[in-house]
């Protein structure tokens, strides 16, 4: 296993490991990661790790931080 892919395994399972109250806006953003996730293992090689690679360097905090800077339409 290459250092890249041990450290994309690594998140992974570190993000896992924080449980999100069912329902919850976490929880949703969470379960639309995991659906990334499966939908990158579709592609082939090298955009499966390609695409495992964006969705592991984005994160909840990320994401409340983009949703806080867009302007409410």
């Amino acid at each position: 296993m290459t250092r890249t892919t041990g450290t994309i395994l690594l998140m992974l399972l570190l993000q896992s490991c924080t449980v999100a109250k069912r329902g919850s806006e976490e929880y949703w953003y969470n379960k639309m990661v995991a659906d990334q996730r499966a939908q990158c293992s579709l592609l082939p090689e090298p955009l499966s790790s390609s695409c495992l690679k964006d969705v592991a360097a984005k994160s909840y905090q990320d994401f409340v931080k983009n949703r806080q800077q867009q302007p409410h339409q």
